[in-house]
């Protein structure tokens, strides 16, 4: 039934998929939300994943959607801070913060709908999912991408453009940096200078940030090839008629002699 529940929530989310951005508009809690430390509890008590989202879900006004096997992860997955004093987070930073606790273990955050009821979902890695949650991924305008970089839980996709790029070559080159083909891609657009990038947030936007500094990079060297073929090309000219000039003085010679 939770899976169903899921799968219909997926299914608005496609539906609303015109809507993208608004998909990243969250609530913001009235107050503060503090997280207790493990020294706070009592030795039976324990704060996990599962109390976290229900307790993210309470001062939110979102309701979450989990298949079963994750939920049986957020159950047994800890989500106190190791040492110290209970966190209090100030409400404009609650959803980078809840994202953080969750990617650290493992989980992965996808809004399903900007309208009431507000629904998202959460998906352990460590469960089958893993394998198709690139699915899930929301497309974001590359004019937007700045966006995602607060939101370290969630899976985009986004088309850069590298006008000055081989980019089959480069994407092919930087596959290394994508150890994870389940959370991260990078693909050429067709015949286009144009690359497709998936994964997390942060590093969807540091890697759009680094293909444009190396396409910055192509563009000022192509001009400098271009400027030295020309300069070579102007040399090679002047010579060219110098030795003209040099062949018609030889060449001249006086009437009557």
């Amino acid at each position: 039934m939770k899976l169903s529940l899921v799968c219909l929530a997926t299914a608005i989310l496609v539906a609303e998929s015109a809507q993208a951005g608004d998909l990243l508009d969250f609530p913001i809690p009235d107050s503060p939300v503090v997280i207790p430390a493990s020294s706070d509890l009592a030795d039976a008590d324990r704060f996990t994943i599962e109390d976290l989202i229900a307790l993210y879900s309470k001062v939110t006004g979102q309701h979450c959607l989990m298949d079963s096997e994750t939920q049986g992860y957020a159950t047994n997955t800890l989500a106190t801070p190791l040492a110290g004093e209970a966190m209090t987070i100030a409400p404009e930073r609650l959803q980078v913060t809840f994202e953080t606790f969750l990617i650290v273990n493992d989980f992965v955050f996808t809004p399903l709908t900007h309208g009431e009821p507000r629904l998202f979902t959460v998906t352990s890695l460590n469960t089958g999912a893993r394998s198709t949650i690139k699915t899930s991924a929301m497309y974001l305008p590359s004019d937007r991408l700045d966006e995602a970089a607060a939101h370290p839980a969630m899976l985009f996709t986004t088309v850069v453009n590298a006008p000055n790029t081989d980019v089959r070559q480069v994407t092919s080159a930087l596959r290394s940096m994508f150890p994870d083909p389940n959370t991260q891609q990078m693909l050429p657009v067709g015949n286009a200078h144009a690359i497709l990038l998936t994964g997390f947030g942060p590093n969807v936007v540091s890697l759009a940030q680094l293909l444009a500094v190396a396409d910055e990079a192509e563009r000022r060297a192509s001009e400098e090839r271009r400027r030295a073929y020309e300069e070579s090309k102007a040399d090679a000219s002047a010579e060219t008629s110098q030795a003209c000039d040099v062949s018609g003085a030889k060449g001249v010679r006086v009437a009557g002699a």
